[in-house]
């Protein structure tokens, strides 16, 4: 900024004409944080010794600032289930710019993908042991987050009589089980007299 007979001051104003800077000697240098995103105006007004001003004006946008906050997420998970037994597996989550899909991970393989709520998953089971079931989150500004829950799978249980019935037994399974033996009458001895013929 120049003028024929000398700067005498210089006042940077931003948003409503709010004063951001007021110089009165070069450098004209000034450092501005803004508080709201959008299309905003600066304004620069020049003032010499004699009294005579002057105004420059720039639009300047203003990005909103950068999400990096992870979205809070759960998952909830019957404790245990069975193979061959269908499971419903549910999960929660939120965050700032909103949750974009929910993903169910099963012992490492996706298993659903849920773009809105309720987040929930009906699983079935087709081995027995220990599963981890992972629910991962995305947000709108692209932050990860996960969480994950172990859960027991039982065999599957086969009834007694099909399991005698697999072992080649001709007979029900109820056949298997030992009898109790019948009642034993008591033996009853009978005691005949006998007559004596001799006369005597």
């Amino acid at each position: 900024m120049v003028d024929n007979v000398g700067v005498w001051g210089v006042k940077v104003a931003g948003l409503d004409g709010l004063p951001i800077c007021t110089f009165q000697a070069p450098p004209y240098t000034c450092t501005w944080t803004p508080l709201a995103p959008g299309m905003q105006t600066i304004r620069v007004i020049g003032v010499d010794a004699a009294g005579n001003s002057a105004m420059a004006t720039a639009n300047v946008m203003v990005n909103p600032p950068v999400d990096t906050t992870p979205p809070v997420v759960s998952v909830a998970v019957p404790a245990a289930t069975g193979v061959k037994k269908s499971t419903t597996l549910s999960a929660a989550a939120q965050a700032n710019a909103g949750i974009v899909e929910l993903q169910f991970i099963v012992d490492g393989k996706t298993l659903c993908t849920v773009k809105v709520a309720p987040y929930t998953c009906n699983w079935t089971p087709s081995a027995a042991g220990y599963a981890s079931i992972e629910a991962r989150a995305v947000d709108a500004a692209g932050n990860i987050a996960s969480v994950s829950a172990n859960m027991q799978v039982n065999a599957q249980i086969t009834p007694y009589r099909a399991l005698a019935l697999r072992g080649g037994e001709s007979e029900p399974a109820d056949s298997l089980l030992p009898r109790a033996a019948a009642p034993t009458m008591p033996k009853v001895r009978t005691a005949v007299a006998s007559r004596d013929h001799s006369g005597s």
